[in-house]
């Protein structure tokens, strides 16, 4: 990863893993929007009402990725799960 000229990831992936501040002015460290909070909620709603809630921190990396026209790079089923829910969410699996 060394090669990367910036490494894009949100606050909850710092709190979650401080290792990755290892990567210091290459690393952009993003700050969710009241926005996000929101649509992270109504994701939540629709992921509830077809009995697949998922975690906290997934959700919003997802909300996150949506309103910013980001791509999730990960292989967490949890995301293909928000997918069904939410088709804008880009997914690319490493």
């Amino acid at each position: 990863m060394d090669e990367v000229d910036y490494l894009i990831t949100s606050i909850f992936n710092v709190i979650e893993f401080p290792p990755i501040l290892k990567f210091g002015s290459k690393l952009v460290i993003i700050y969710p929007t009241k926005d996000e909070y929101l649509l992270a909620l109504e994701m939540m709603i629709r992921l509830r009402k077809i009995g697949k809630p998922v975690g906290i921190t997934d959700l919003m990396l997802a909300a996150i990725a949506v309103q910013r026209g980001l791509v999730v790079v990960s292989n967490d089923k949890d995301f293909e799960t928000i997918k069904e829910i939410e088709p804008r969410l880009q997914i690319l699996p490493y």
